[in-house]
């Protein structure tokens, strides 16, 4: 019985992954979806689904954002220069905040594999910075002030996007049902929400790049989050979190690849195949467990 569903599942997920996801309208703004109405957020795009099984039902803005980078003129405000990034939307400790990013002092870039079960995992990158952290300031009306202390990293975690109130189901996402939202927050935030919520744990690995990489692999990811969020359909195996970060570091040709090539590199931690092996392939990290570093714990509170 257990071959059986895994072969009935394995069925859906390669016929689904023989269409890209449609480049169509996929949302439209709902105020009624808004997260609270009474709160005064001008960074907030309240959306519902416009297509599919779940038409005209609400995405949770509570959870599900992308990166809204502000005007350069607003960035001395900030207490900003050219070597930073000003974004609306950065999720810390359940809130949204705007954040001023210091590109120019990352240090280490890791990948995340959140375990739900062998063979399936999330994954996500997480950029580490110097000294002097991500900085935080009040977004929406609620927000007496910001947290004085800087936020020394930053998650980008592609996920797929549900239906307000609908738990993820693996048939759904496999049936491009989701839509994909790059989400920018911290990594105390998805120690919350991994660890914490869902009691998964969470493998780390450091990746091996110079740091002139490592900036631009962040202003990609800030860029993806703005652009093409909420614009694709989710497809577990095909397009997912696995198959977007290997995008982001390069690793799809100029020509795109089949979709029987583009198996292997949606199934993190899949032994013998999948994202691990793609990244070892490449140099990015080391064979065997070298490169694996602590893994993801939930963070003391610091206000």
């Amino acid at each position: 019985m257990y071959f059986r569903h895994f072969f009935l599942l394995m069925t859906v997920l390669v016929l689904s992954g023989c269409f890209e996801p449609e480049p169509t309208h996929l949302t439209a703004v709902a105020g009624e979806c808004r997260c609270n109405p009474s709160l005064k957020d001008r960074f907030e795009t309240p959306m519902r689904i416009d297509f599919g099984q779940y038409q005209g039902r609400c995405i949770d803005s509570c959870r599900f954002r992308h990166a809204e980078p502000l005007p350069s003129a607003a960035a001395p405000h900030y207490g900003a220069d050219r070597a930073h990034v000003v974004i609306a939307n950065f999720r810390h400790k359940a809130e949204y905040w705007i954040a001023r990013i210091p590109v120019d002092t990352v240090e280490n870039v890791d990948i995340l594999f959140q375990n739900f079960f062998y063979g399936v995992n999330h994954t996500a990158l997480r950029f580490r910075f110097g000294s002097e952290g991500v900085h935080l300031f009040v977004q929406n009306s609620a927000q007496k002030k910001a947290p004085a202390e800087a936020i020394p990293d930053l998650v980008l975690s592609i996920e797929g996007v549900t239906a307000k109130d609908e738990k993820y189901d693996v048939f759904n996402s496999s049936l491009g049902n989701y839509l994909v939202d790059y989400r920018v927050q911290s990594g105390a935030e998805t120690a919350d929400w991994m660890v914490g919520h869902h009691r998964h744990s969470v493998r780390q690995y450091r990746l091996h790049m110079p740091a002139a990489e490592m900036r631009a692999l962040l202003l990609r990811g800030l860029m993806a989050s703005e652009h093409d969020s909420f614009k694709s359909r989710y497809r577990l195996v095909f397009h997912n979190c696995a198959t977007t970060i290997l995008d982001l570091l390069g690793d799809a040709p100029a020509g795109g690849l089949n979709w029987w090539l583009r198996l292997p590199r949606g199934w993190p931690l899949l032994p013998a195949n999948g994202t691990l092996r793609a990244l070892r392939e490449r140099g990015l990290i080391s064979p065997g467990e070298a490169s694996r570093i602590e893994d993801l714990a939930i963070e003391p509170e610091t206000f």
